[in-house]
Formats: structure tokens, sequence, C-alpha cells
């Protein structure tokens, strides 16, 4: 028998490239797979709503046309009429930052917000209400959970505040007792 000629080295390294882009190949192809069973994220939402341009009887915005300014939440909006108002009526986007909003098909939204001190109930529903808003997806439930920046979570608590619409809005402090 003849002894077998070894593989010249241009034939190896060959061999190699083509093993490693087959098991990137595959590899990608496995996480493409996963993917398809996870839960969608949706996109990153602004932190409050666009005030709606006012039109003409023409239809087209009017390009001079004033805005007028969101109030902000102070100390002379009574809490009965915050917590009546639609999200356009108080401004309270400078009160919270969304840190996720992820949406699980068309029966779950899970909204997590980071509150920059504590808030009364008729706040947080106001709040709520905006961040909603934020995100015109229509799910069955949805769920928003309330932390306040530079506080650890309460005891045995997983967050300070939560509030649900399912459909119509609750809202419940954890945190104050």
């Amino acid at each position: 028998m003849a002894a077998s000629k070894p593989a010249s080295r241009k034939a190896v390294v060959l061999g190699c490239l083509i093993l490693v882009v087959g098991a990137a190949f595959a590899l990608g192809l496995v996480l493409f797979v996963i993917s398809l069973f996870l839960p969608k994220e949706s996109p990153p939402v602004a932190q409050s709503p666009a005030p709606a341009a006012s039109a003409p009887a023409g239809g087209a915005p009017a390009a001079d046309a004033p805005q007028a300014p969101l109030p902000t939440l102070g100390p002379d909006i009574a809490l009965d009429q915050m917590a009546k108002a639609t999200p356009a009526a108080v401004n309270v986007s400078t009160l919270y930052r969304v840190k996720s909003d992820k949406v699980m098909a068309t029966f779950k939204r899970t909204i997590e917000v980071e509150l920059f001190k504590h808030e009364s109930e008729a706040t947080l529903s106001a709040i709520c209400r905006q961040v909603k808003a934020l995100n015109p997806v229509v799910v069955d439930r949805t769920f928003i959970n309330f932390d306040v920046r530079g506080e650890p979570k309460p005891p045995q608590m997983s967050n300070w505040a939560i509030a649900r619409f399912d459909p119509e809005l609750s809202v419940r402090i954890l945190g104050d007792d």
C-alpha cells in the first residue's frame, strides 16, 4: 500500500474556514428559532405624548397656530380634577420615567415606571392614563409597576405601587404602610 499524501496547508485552512462559517450559520439559525418564542417588546416610547396641532377648516395644520402649553401638576390643581383629567389635560410627564414597555401578544402589556418621588393615588392615576396612551397597542390587560428612584424596594414586595387596566384602572400603593 502506498502512503497517503498529507493534506496541503491551503486545504486545511479552507476546511477550517468552511467549518467556522457553517457553525456561525447554525448558531444564527438556532437563535432565530428561539426568538420566535420570546415575548415581543414594543418599540421605545416617548416620555409624553405630543400635543395635537390645531387644524383650520382646510384640514392642514396651521404653521403659525399657537400651541397652548399643558398645565403642570401643582398645588393649584385639585386632586379630584386631576383624577378625572385626560392625559392631555394634565402634564405629569416630568414626574416619571418609563423604564420598559413589554407587550405579550394581545393579552398583556407590562410597563415599568420609575417615579422621581412618592406620589398620591390621584397623581399615579394621571400617570397611568398618560403612560398607557404613549403606545396605542390594544391588549386585554395593562399592568404598570412603579418604583421610586433611589429607594430600595419594600420588603417582601416587588414594587412601591402597582396599577392595572382590567379594563378599568385600579391603583394600589404598597410601600406607604
